[in-house]
């Protein structure tokens, strides 16, 4: 081989290197570039499971207050229903209260109704049988009467 034969393998091998050089320092900095992308990647999947947490433990909050608020109006419906039960309770004992009282009421004016009818045909009776006797009653009230009439004109 000849001196310039050398030389020109020397400066294709030369050029070859550099040509090589820049292509490993592409390399290099695509895959930097590439370790780059992986590490925000990395930093977003982090970020996104932290969020992906949040919302879950958002949401079971609400889970269990919902489930909480459900058993509190569980609560307050079963409490209302025994007050309902009670006051129909209530109502009923009056209602039967009150129709024995009526029954009794109705007794009594029945009572009442057939004591004044007796009355009546009493009243009836003496006024045909003695008459004298309602005749003497009623002079005896006119003159009571009279003498409180005559009382009051004289104060």
């Amino acid at each position: 081989m000849t001196d310039d034969e050398i030389k020109q393998l020397v400066v294709s091998n030369a050029q070859a290197i550099q040509g090589l050089s820049r292509d490993i320092s592409r390399l290099v900095e695509t895959q930097q570039e590439a370790a780059k992308e992986r590490q925000e990647a990395a930093k977003e999947r982090q970020e996104l499971r932290q969020l992906i947490e949040s919302t879950a433990r958002a949401i079971q909050a609400n889970a269990d207050k919902e489930a909480q608020e459900r058993q509190a109006a569980a609560k307050e419906r079963q409490e209302l229903r025994q007050l309902i039960e009670a006051n129909a309770r209530a109502i009923q004992a009056q209602v039967d209260s009150s129709a024995a009282d009526r029954a009794q009421m109705k007794e009594a004016i029945i009572t009442l109704t057939n004591i004044q009818q007796g009355m009546g045909n009493l009243l009836g009776s003496l006024d045909e049988d003695r008459p004298t006797i309602l005749r003497r009653l009623m002079s005896i009230e006119n003159k009571v009467d009279r003498l409180l009439e005559k009382e009051e004109g004289d104060s």
